[in-house]
């Protein structure tokens, strides 16, 4: 018997200037490794031109009326299902006043070390035609931190996006490798803080007339976050990429803890090393070129065909011929029965100079 999500109302008046936020949140346990978590999010907070008026209208719609819809439909769709992992559903305070909301869930999460293995804010996702007339609604934007390189966790689960999205019908993903849009931040920055995989989804091109603005009309022109500007099938299909993402990644097993791989010395292959993970049925080695923006090539290896060894942690080792690892990033994800993948752990990049050969 699935009991279905609980919610929580999580209040913290103990901000500075005595600001009250007020986070509502929702958890569906996982029936089998409740520990990881997957955390949806978007703010209900709004604001006009002035972001200290609190009492002119500021309808918030898209900005971020849009986001918190997508985690509400997405709750509803999968709160009677049943997930390995924990599912939060979040609904943010604070966010227009600097990520207030989310970075007291965040914090929190981080203090009682549990294991956030995705997040993802929904955030400005509810219309699909821009300042120059033209209306994009076939992909969202999916933005992701990366402190180093191209490869750290919140790229993986924008990846992960970009897979899930071969589900949704005429529907595709735009990775951009940029924290958020160009000075700006969104509530998933409070989770890259916090040492946990985020990525924020947005619109292709958004229309700043209608954010943070006052109800009005200028020179004919109609300003204000109002429905009337929304594209709803747009919104549908960013939530229908929430759920298959979530879905995906809380019924597959957990990603590999540590890769490691390695050139063979008398061929042009590549040597791959991964932990063994209990619910895994097979495992996924990808690569791609250094300069791909996401995974060009996969070759599965059923698990009860490895041969894992080793201490405390029993790994197995495989060998991907004909792929110079010069030339390569890989990754290792898991898989579970039905074909539900994990985001991908890759290889760390190596120091050249610690492999140069004197």
């Amino acid at each position: 018997m699935i009991e279905g999500p609980r919610f929580l109302v999580i209040a913290n008046s103990g901000m500075p200037n005595e600001v009250a936020v007020v986070n509502v949140i929702a958890t569906l346990p996982g029936a089998t490794d409740p520990e990881r978590v997957y955390v949806l999010g978007g703010h209900y907070d709004s604001r006009n031109s002035n972001g200290a008026d609190g009492d002119a209208d500021a309808p918030g719609a898209n900005d971020d009326g849009s986001g918190t819809a997508a985690v509400l439909e997405v709750c509803r769709l999968l709160c009677d299902r049943e997930f390995a992992a924990t599912l939060v559903f979040a609904c943010y305070d604070g966010e227009e006043q600097g990520l207030l909301g989310s970075q007291i869930h965040a914090e929190a999460l981080q203090a009682a070390e549990v294991q956030v293995d995705g997040m993802v804010t929904n955030d400005i996702v509810g219309n699909s035609l821009g300042m120059d007339g033209v209306r994009r609604d076939g992909y969202v934007r999916v933005f992701s931190y990366a402190p180093v390189g191209n490869d750290s966790l919140g790229r993986s689960l924008a990846r992960a996006a970009s897979w899930a999205a071969r589900r949704v019908d005429g529907f595709d993903v735009k990775l951009v490798f940029r924290g958020d849009r160009y000075g700006r931040g969104g509530d998933h920055r409070s989770f890259f803080d916090a040492g946990f995989p985020s990525v924020r989804f947005s619109e292709p091109r958004e229309d700043y007339s209608r954010q943070h603005q006052d109800v009005t009309e200028r020179d004919g022109r109609p300003y204000g976050d109002l429905p009337e500007f929304m594209d709803f099938d747009y919104l549908a299909r960013v939530a229908s990429l929430d759920a298959e993402l979530f879905a995906e990644l809380a019924t597959a097993p957990r990603p590999p803890a540590r890769v490691r791989v390695g050139g063979a010395q008398q061929a042009y292959d590549t040597e791959v090393s991964f932990d063994q993970i209990e619910g895994a049925v097979a495992y996924e080695v990808v690569w791609r070129d250094t300069t791909s923006p996401d995974w060009e090539a996969a070759r599965r290896f059923a698990a009860d065909e490895l041969r894992f060894g080793g201490g405390r942690v029993t790994t197995a080792s495989v060998t991907l011929q004909g792929v110079c690892i010069d030339d390569v990033v890989v990754g290792v994800r898991t898989v579970a029965a039905d074909g539900s993948r994990s985001r991908v752990t890759a290889a760390p990049e190596p120091d050249a100079m610690l492999y140069r050969r004197r």
